[in-house]
């Protein structure tokens, strides 16, 4: 029977501390997943820590409120064109975020004013405070929550470029995880792993890398997650190409020394039917092409983003607002 070893660990994994590595983060959707990766404690921090990140930066699973395997999408805070902020619910609902209560004057009396939906909450916290206190000494106004219907609602962030190095750290653990499930040598990509660890800085590991629409072929009209992998024994390369919503896209460089035999694989995860599904193509660059990827993207990045987001927005028929930076 095959041992298997965490790759950050070099620990034999066994029942006593393996545990289910996402390929894909949870957190974004993913449905791929191995006991053969990391040890418990090593993927424990890695989701509190580089993954806690990533779902923070990429929040498209929150506003479609799609299905994922354990655990609740995060919140999304977001407000309307006149600064009014709600908590979105999904695409097409919020609820208006919560205010600390209001002292204001209503017919020469003090009031509370406070929304419709914490005035329990309010109200046992106040009595919880003031144990001698009733009910009755409490002048409460409730004012009516207000729902976003009909109205547009921007999402405050996780639309935008990822922001920091621990976000792409987790972009490339995505490209290793699933290069070392389907048999991928540890030994290969060591500073792929060190970048991952956040023991290397090397940057040229990870960028942006907008394709043309046509390089893979995926027959569904809904989003999807995409990774490819090619080892090129000739070009002495392992990279991947990494695809999230169709809108967030790298090249990552597991290693530059590649010794191993030639071979390319495939994966594709409908996100909003949450099932595996088939795609074709492939995606050959030469070593010094590899060599020479401007870091973190292209010139243009900004304008390749806001185009592929500007499609989902239509697709998905939700309202995004860019950061002046983007």
């Amino acid at each position: 029977m095959k041992s298997y070893y965490c790759y950050v660990t070099n620990v034999l994994l066994d029942k006593s501390n393996h545990s289910d590595e996402h390929v894909i983060p949870n957190s974004l959707g993913g449905k791929l997943k191995s006991k053969k990766l990391l040890s418990k404690e090593v993927n424990n921090k890695f989701g509190e820590t580089i993954d806690a990140e990533l779902a923070k930066a990429i929040k498209f699973h929150s506003l479609l409120n799609l299905k994922r395997q354990d655990g609740q999408n995060a919140k999304i805070s977001g407000a309307n064109s006149k600064g009014v902020k709600y908590n979105i619910i999904d695409k097409k609902t919020g609820i208006q975020a919560p205010r600390a209560p209001r002292t204001i004057k209503v017919n020469n009396k003090i009031v509370i004013e406070i929304l419709s939906y914490q005035k329990d909450q309010y109200i046992n916290s106040f009595l919880k405070k003031n144990p001698n206190a009733s009910i009755e000494t409490l002048n409460v106004r409730e004012k009516t929550v207000s729902n976003n219907k009909g109205v547009t609602v921007y999402p405050y962030s996780g639309f935008d470029p990822i922001p920091n190095y621990n976000c792409f750290r987790a972009i490339v653990k995505i490209i290793l995880n699933y290069y070392l499930l389907n048999s991928g040598s540890a030994a290969q990509v060591k500073k792929a792993i060190k970048f991952v660890m956040g023991e290397n800085d090397e940057r040229k590991i990870v960028q942006y890398y907008f394709t043309e629409d046509k390089v893979f072929n995926v027959n569904i009209s809904n989003t999807y997650h995409l990774i490819y992998l090619r080892g090129d024994q000739n070009q002495k390369v392992v990279y991947g190409y990494l695809e999230l919503y169709n809108v967030h896209c790298f090249i990552v460089v597991l290693s530059t020394d590649y010794y191993g035999d030639d071979f390319e694989k495939i994966y594709c995860l409908d996100v909003i039917d949450f099932k595996e599904v088939n795609a074709t193509g492939s995606l050959f660059l030469y070593r010094s092409q590899i060599l020479s990827l401007p870091c973190p993207g292209p010139k243009d990045l900004s304008q390749q983003y806001k185009k592929r987001m500007r499609k989902f927005a239509r697709k998905h028929e939700v309202s995004i607002r860019f950061k002046k930076r983007v």
